[in-house]
């Protein structure tokens, strides 16, 4: 597996926790706490870190996707074919329902809240060989369904103004974007924003900067690439491992970046030639962050309901 070439090593990379995960991915900083969560996907684990208190680990009766913030502290997790509530201080882990939004071969893969607090939520299939997965905006009424169905959901990211997402089905190698209507969570007219070229690889997790520029983790591209608002590349941050799978801003003034890892699919030889992969890295490029909205809401399982808009 071979590095991209034209990848700058201008920013610092460091292990912030050699964590081994299988599939690590969904890093989230939350400011209240001083803590970063993230989940390693194959490893049913959420963990946990920070600076004063190192890394732990909350095992999960399944596959967590993503979390996001909810907005009492606690965590929503695609755990996956369902929504969960998890109290990580607590332990605990209390099932929200939403099994009967997904095909039976699909589980949650990646999510996040907008800035309205709805959360925008989407499936992989288990295979990732066949497009099945939906989408769904998902708020306290129910969820309704995204255009399009997805091999592998990954993203979202919202613009500063959360007029604008970002999402992209990782095997097309394209980056998609779409207007945003913040009252309704209503989707444009969905366009390309980015084509990656055959030589760096897939699109997966995303975030943007406060400046508005889009960074996504390339998934066997061995970096992160930054995208100006118009799509054009910036520039591209070269990874010691080849599957950065995500990354989101955080520290006190938001001017750090974390990243999640994977081992997952690699060779022995491919593992002995990156063997931080499935660690947690730091860097400091230069930009600053936004926090990531929490979700206002948290329903029981009864209340749940498929809206087809």
């Amino acid at each position: 597996m071979q590095r991209v070439p034209e990848a700058s090593r201008e920013s610092a990379v460091e292990v912030l926790v050699a964590a081994n995960c299988l599939l690590g991915e969904s890093p989230l900083w939350c400011a209240r706490t001083g803590r970063l969560f993230w989940v390693d996907i194959d490893g049913h684990w959420l963990w946990r870190w920070t600076a004063d208190g190192g890394a732990s680990r909350m095992a999960l009766s399944g596959s967590p996707g993503f979390v996001a913030k909810a907005a009492d502290g606690r965590l929503i997790a695609g755990l996956a074919r369902v929504l969960s509530l998890i109290d990580p201080d607590l332990g605990t882990c209390q099932c929200l329902g939403g099994a009967q939004f997904l095909p039976a071969a699909v589980r949650f893969n990646d999510g996040k809240a907008d800035r309205q607090g709805r959360i925008i939520a989407g499936g992989a299939h288990l295979g990732e060989t066949k497009p099945l997965a939906p989408a769904f905006c998902v708020d306290g009424r129910g969820a309704t369904p995204l255009p399009d169905l997805f091999t592998v959901f990954n993203g979202p990211a919202f613009s500063p103004d959360g007029r604008r997402i970002y999402f992209t089905d990782s095997p097309s190698k394209i980056i998609r974007t779409a207007a945003y209507d913040p009252e309704s969570g209503a989707l444009g007219k969905i366009e390309v924003f980015a084509t990656l070229p055959e030589s760096s690889g897939y699109p997966d997790g995303m975030t943007v900067d406060r400046a508005g520029g889009l960074w996504n983790a390339e998934w066997d591209g061995w970096q992160l690439t930054r995208y100006h608002a118009n799509g054009e590349r910036d520039r591209s941050i070269a990874l010691p491992v080849p599957r950065p799978t995500s990354l989101a801003f955080g520290g006190p003034d938001y001017d750090q970046v974390f990243v999640t890892s994977a081992r997952h699919g690699l060779s022995q030889e491919e593992l002995a030639a990156a063997p931080l992969s499935g660690a947690v890295f730091r860097l400091s490029p230069g930009e600053i962050g936004l926090p990531e909205a929490a979700a206002d809401w948290a329903v029981p399982q009864a209340a749940w309901s498929r809206i087809d808009a």
